[in-house]
């Protein structure tokens, strides 16, 4: 399904991306500058935007980002101050990152955007990294449940474009692309919307995998994802599902009790080297296991989407490929996975149950959506 696009920067420098499944009218960008919405604060403001800083952990060499400027985003506005929906006026406009929905010559229609997250962790200023901001939908109230196929399959070509563009840049050592769903998270905002980091080094967890994924494919000449995918395929102890591309299981020790991974059987470092009839599985896919978790407990499960990756240059690195990772934070209805002692602390994570008995009660609650 071709995604028609539109790029604009706005009066504060960052960069917008509009997709739409309709070819873009000429002079629509005219409509943009005309209402351009929120800014980012300048110099000389009273809550001036300070470029978020990158420092060293003396004791783990690990990266941390300051970004103070992340106190003043708003939390949680009610549904007529969200600044990812479309504004109905001038005034609403205002308080939204996007342009007016009012009748126009020539209309500006689109489905999706992509652009720079006001309240970055990371920014080009400094060559630290870019953060984005991917809205799923024009509807504050939507879900991945409740979307068509062909939706969501256009999230996925969204994700794979952001993918694709900000890896080229030859700065950007990883692209990770990921979800918050639920104010249990964290989440700032209901709108449905991803967020990509893109960042000029290789943060701790993605350096873990893949150092243990060398290490496989030094002994065993062969991607430890795809082999994971494969053994999972074969087996029913963990699975959720298994399709002619993809497979959704239970990894055998997860951090999470209703954890799920979901990969390509065959072998695709990026996100951007799935092919058609994947990414159409995938939609499908993707579809099913949200709905699966609304209906678990009767209410949407909050949890993180993450898309773990090979490093952007990496183009045909043997030893790793993409696979989400979906990590519910509840452990039953009423109680949540919290990360205390241990897991802060330490890094050692204590899960409270079996995975061979949480996948028993995920495939009770999960039904294949044929769209």
């Amino acid at each position: 399904m071709a995604l028609y696009t539109l790029d604009y920067e706005k009066a504060d420098g960052r960069m917008f991306r509009f997709f739409s499944h309709q070819p873009f009218q000429e002079r629509v960008v005219e409509r943009l500058k005309a209402h351009p919405g929120i800014l980012r604060p300048g110099e000389g403001s009273s809550a001036p935007w300070r470029v978020p800083e990158l420092r060293m952990n003396p004791l783990t060499g690990e990266l941390v980002s300051l970004s103070a400027s992340r106190q003043g985003r708003p939390h949680l506005p009610a549904a007529n101050q969200c600044p990812l929906c479309r504004p109905q006026s001038a005034e609403d406009a205002l308080l939204s990152e996007l342009p007016l929905a009012t009748p126009a010559d020539p209309p500006f229609e689109y489905d999706l955007v992509s652009f720079e997250n006001l309240f970055p962790a990371l920014s080009p200023a400094n060559e630290s990294g870019i953060c984005e901001v991917i809205l799923y939908s024009t509807d504050h109230n939507t879900h991945f449940s409740a979307m068509t196929h062909l939706h969501i399959q256009s999230i996925i070509e969204v994700w794979q474009d952001r993918s694709r563009l900000l890896g080229n840049d030859p700065n950007i050592q990883c692209v990770f692309i990921f979800e918050n769903r639920g104010a249990e998270i964290g989440v700032t905002l209901h709108h449905p919307h991803g967020q990509v980091y893109a960042f000029n080094h290789i943060p701790p967890r993605l350096k873990l995998q893949l150092d243990h994924a060398d290490r496989y494919y030094a002994t065993h000449m062969n991607c430890l994802v795809c082999d994971l995918a494969k053994h999972h395929a074969n087996q029913t102890d963990l699975i959720l599902w298994k399709g002619e591309h993809l497979v959704a299981y239970m990894p055998q020790a997860p951090r999470f009790p209703y954890e799920i991974h979901i990969s390509t059987l065959l072998h695709r470092p990026h996100i951007e080297d799935l092919e058609g009839p994947e990414v159409t599985e995938l939609a499908g896919l993707l579809k099913s296991v949200v709905a699966m978790y609304d209906r678990m407990f009767d209410f949407p499960l909050p949890y993180i989407m993450q898309h773990h990756q090979s490093p952007s240059h990496a183009k045909h690195l043997p030893s790793f490929h993409w696979n989400l990772q979906i990590t519910p934070f509840h452990r039953s209805a009423n109680k949540l996975k919290f990360l205390a002692g241990a897991e802060t602390g330490m890094g050692f994570f204590v899960n409270d149950s079996f995975p061979e008995e949480k996948i028993l009660e995920l495939r009770k609650a999960f039904v294949w959506d044929v769209g």
